[in-house]
């Protein structure tokens, strides 16, 4: 039988505040006025951001479900819909970007647009 990894609650967190992290980094850099970097990071804070949501999806909600059914405001279907609206800003932030990778001579205003 396979041996199964444990995903302790302190290394979920540690995972979160990584992601945060990177984030922050992308963010960093459009203020920094490094569009085509920031666009890069961006990918790479969404190539892990997928690892994560995937992990998640597969095999912490499926558990969440059986162990806690019933909670008010609490359900799984909410943090499903959650990943679901992180997704489609995700995809949202990624198109601004690539418009103002296009757009010659962005500059501050530009970023704070795009930060707003």
């Amino acid at each position: 039988m396979p041996q199964r990894s444990k995903l302790s609650l302190g290394a979920l967190m540690k995972v979160h505040h990584d992601l945060l992290e990177k984030f922050a980094l992308h963010q960093d850099l459009i203020v920094g006025l490094e569009f085509r970097k920031a666009f890069l990071q961006l990918e790479i804070f969404e190539r892990d951001f997928m690892r994560h949501l995937n992990i998640e999806e597969e095999h912490i909600l499926p558990i969440y479900e059986k162990r806690v059914p019933g909670v008010p405001g609490g359900e799984a279907e909410l943090f499903h819909l959650e990943h679901l609206n992180l997704l489609r800003n995700l995809a949202t932030l990624k198109e601004k970007l690539r418009g103002l990778l296009r757009k010659k001579g962005a500059g501050r205003r530009q970023a704070h647009e795009f930060l707003l």
